[in-house]
Order: C-alpha cells, then structure tokens, then sequence
C-alpha cells in the first residue's frame, strides 16, 4: 500500500493502522524516513521523493507494497 505523506500526523497513523493489518507499506514524504522510529515502522519502507515530480514512481516498490493500490 502506498501512503503519501506518511511523516505526517495522519499519514503515520495510516501506515500504523496498515502494518498493523499485516500489509506491506510504502510511505512518500519529502523527507523520507523519520528521525524517531517506532517498532512498527519496520515494516514501511520511507521513500524521500516530491509527488509532483515525475520520476516518483520509478522509486517506487515494485513487489509487495503496491498489492492494495
């Protein structure tokens, strides 16, 4: 599953809720993974990346992260 702005307040009760479910996540912020890190962010991988720019998606998971898109 793909969470853009997963650093956020929000975003980062998504990707928890998601690990939670067993999923496999992918989180896209600007700044890529967080300084403090939790025992479930082990299971999202932190893509520093710009949405807006087009070679986003070249940086994307391509197995596992994208099976809920």
């Amino acid at each position: 599953m793909v969470v853009f702005g997963g650093n956020g307040f929000v975003g980062s009760q998504v990707c928890k809720a998601l690990v939670g479910m067993g999923l496999r996540v992918a989180a896209i912020n600007r700044s890529g993974a967080p300084r403090e890190q939790e025992e479930w962010m082990s299971g999202v991988d932190y893509i520093a990346a710009d949405v807006f720019e087009p070679e986003v998606g070249c940086r994307l998971p391509r197995a596992g992260a994208l099976a809920g898109v």
